[in-house]
């Protein structure tokens, strides 16, 4: 049979299979993402010139921090990620809640020390965090 009429996945490669899932930083979830990340960061940069002005962006900079790592925390907990079966069982036995508190603590031992820089008035706004945590999600 000719491989352009019939397709297995028996015919790739087992090194191009590994891969052939997974998303990167140029996939259009990864584009999408650093847009969505840069705006946020772009809105913090803002929230700095306001605070040299007028001195009013301190509360504006919590709200866009706040906003931004809700909007990237779900992105990566909704995000489709290969779990084993192992996982799968013992997310089935221990419900959803047991889930949302594993996934929180890998997201703040994975990102903690770019989430520092997040936590000081006027340095967050600054630091591109966000753009950071989405490109990290990707290498």
């Amino acid at each position: 049979m000719d491989q352009t009429t019939f397709f297995n996945d028996s015919m790739v490669p087992k090194e191009k299979r590994a891969t052939q899932g997974k998303a990167g930083l140029l996939s259009v979830e990864g584009i999408m993402m650093l847009i969505i990340a840069s705006v946020f960061d772009l809105l913090g940069l803002a929230c700095v010139v306001l605070i040299l002005l007028f001195g009013v962006g301190i509360a504006l900079g919590r709200i866009v921090s706040v906003c931004g790592f809700v909007v990237i925390g779900f992105w990566q907990f909704f995000r489709p990620k290969e779990a084993s079966m192992e996982k799968k069982e013992k997310a089935e036995k221990h419900g959803a809640w047991q889930n949302i508190k594993t996934l929180s603590k890998g997201f703040f031992k994975k990102h903690w020390k770019k989430l520092v820089a997040e936590a000081f008035p006027g340095v967050g706004d600054v630091w591109p965090s966000f753009m950071h945590i989405v490109y990290s999600e990707f290498k």
